[in-house]
């Protein structure tokens, strides 16, 4: 009499085959700044790998976060997990076939909500990838798992140089859960549920950049050093619907991380330059009074001359990323003013528009102060430009209505727009976009002396018609999340500012109709939603 069951003769007659599909969480920049940063070739590393369990159709996989946020071990259509998050494996690995059931699987993934619950993750020490490998090893109990270079990779980084230094700032760099299994129909205790806008929507997730973190400002305190007036851009009105979401949102949005300030510094040889550095982090992100004028202006005189020498794409993007910080110390009334003593910033921040400017041109220029800037080097170039554009004070639109002003605002978006671009270039050239229209509002916001000057500045300028337009068009087509929220947190401030002109050019357009047909979901749906109650109260009036 034959020992085996009939489920184990059913497990031999059936097999499904498993694969691994592997991703980069840098998009490819841990290839170009690891050298630089981690201390050599070396100690370079190619990718930030995240992987996924490809059986039963499905693609499982591990990631952080608590409570509402999702994380823990989830499952999704493999599809869906990539066009949600925007992401594509760039490599997809063939293992054995197993003879584990779906069923069976899963419970072994429910008997891990310990070792793999979503406050237990980990990127170096307890991560997707240690993840996949468990499930594959013991979960389907296949003989291969996940390559050792892949598990490897969290050592080697530890290891260098900067590694230790560098680590806090990656650790946001995960992907988040997804749908939890459920072979029963019923949720699953301890399972995870997905509240994530992009998975409801098809909108990619903020794409994490560790070199370019762009911070929301509207939590911090009312002494900022930020000299735009961020009071209200409209007078309260009862007649008006209410917009909650866009009132809370009315500050800049600052790339203030300082983790990295002295890394950078130390790729330049001044002293001027490291001093700041040192300065500026040992103080941290706040805006403080914390480094001398004097001396501030000597490391950006350095560092302008370091810039137009070039010295290849990444020494630029390391100079840039100090000039970003550097803008955050300037005095307020150097930033636009005609004081000699401020020249060395404003050339920097002239450098840092032509670059943007001339990078997005058709024409040739034999102009040698000009170097095609790399991505990395992009998105730092318009987080310069959105800082200086929160701290500079401007007194009325003739200021903004300059045709470099316009220059960069279609260069801005041009990058916004670009399938070529990546999501922290789009990203930053939002926020700078957004920064913009803040500081528009806090000109509006000004009482006017006389009644032809309320006239004038109520009118929209050319600067307002391009923010709006160039906000809405072809805004369906968005596909990050970050990216899509401030594009409409563009539109909804200037229709605060300008109701009725500004919304009966919305509608004039047709953007009205594109915006109802748009399937949003979270913020960008309270977003839309409060843009159409705008557009119908000046229909209806």
């Amino acid at each position: 009499m034959s020992s085996i069951t009939p489920e184990v003769s059913q497990r031999q007659q059936q097999s499904y085959p498993v694969q691994l599909a592997l991703y980069d969480l840098s998009h490819g920049m841990a290839r170009g700044l690891s050298a630089q940063f981690l201390g050599g070739p070396e100690h370079a590393i190619d990718l930030i790998p995240h992987t996924g369990v490809l059986v039963y159709g499905k693609e499982y996989f591990f990631g952080g976060g608590s409570g509402g946020n999702g994380g823990g071990v989830s499952v999704e259509d493999p599809h869906v997990f990539r066009t949600t998050r925007n992401m594509a494996p760039i490599q997809i690995l063939t293992l054995e076939a197993t003879t584990v059931t779906q069923g069976e699987f899963e419970q072994w993934c429910l008997q891990q909500s310990g070792t793999y619950s979503g406050v237990a993750y980990d990127l170096f020490r307890n991560n997707c990838n240690h993840f996949s490998h468990d499930a594959t090893m013991q979960g389907l109990q296949l003989s291969t798992g996940v390559p050792q270079y892949i598990l490897d990779i969290p050592n080697q980084f530890l290891n260098s140089p900067m590694g230790q230094m560098i680590s806090p700032m990656l650790q946001g760099m995960q992907v988040g859960g997804g749908t939890p299994f459920t072979p029963s129909g019923q949720g699953i205790p301890g399972a995870t549920t997905s509240t994530s806008t992009a998975s409801n929507n098809n909108q990619a997730p903020p794409a994490h950049n560790p070199w370019a973190t762009t911070v929301d400002n509207n939590n911090s305190s009312s002494n900022s050093r930020s000299t735009v007036d961020t009071t209200a851009a409209r007078k309260a009105s009862a007649t008006k619907p209410s917009t909650p979401f866009l009132d809370t949102n009315n500050r800049p949005l600052l790339s203030n991380d300082t983790k990295t300030a002295i890394i950078c510094a130390n790729k330049f040889q001044h002293v001027s330059i490291q001093r700041v550095a040192a300065m500026i982090a040992a103080s941290g992100s706040s805006n403080h009074d914390d480094v001398p004028f004097d001396l501030l202006n000597q490391a950006c005189d350095a560092l302008l001359k370091e810039l137009r020498q070039g010295g290849g794409s990444v020494q630029v993007t390391f100079g840039i990323m100090l000039l970003r910080l550097f803008v955050l110390r300037m005095p307020p009334s150097s930033t636009n003013t005609n004081n000699n003593d401020a020249n060395s910033m404003k050339e920097c921040m002239e450098w840092i528009k032509t670059q943007l400017v001339a990078s997005n041109t058709t024409t040739t220029t034999s102009d040698n102060d000009h170097h095609p800037l790399s991505d990395p080097a992009r998105s730092m170039a318009w987080c310069c430009m959105s800082n200086h554009v929160a701290t500079t004070t401007i007194r009325t639109t003739e200021n903004l209505d300059g045709n470099l002003t316009s220059l960069l605002v279609d260069a801005a978006f041009q990058d916004v727009n670009s399938s070529k671009r990546r999501p922290e270039v789009k990203q930053a050239a939002a926020s700078y976009l957004y920064n913009l229209v803040i500081c528009l509002s806090a000109i509006t916001s000004t009482p006017a002396t006389t009644t032809g000057e309320q006239e004038q500045e109520n009118d929209l300028s050319d600067v307002m018609v391009s923010l709006l337009c160039g906000a809405l068009d072809s805004i369906h087509e968005e596909t990050d999340s970050v990216t899509l929220e401030r594009r409409l947190l563009v539109v909804g401030r200037l229709l605060l500012m300008h109701d009725n002109k500004a919304a009966q050019l919305v509608m004039d357009l047709g953007f009205d109709d594109l915006l109802q047909s748009m399937k949003t979901s979270g913020n960008t749906k309270v977003l839309v939603d409060e843009i159409l109650l705008l557009l119908l109260h000046v229909r209806s009036s």
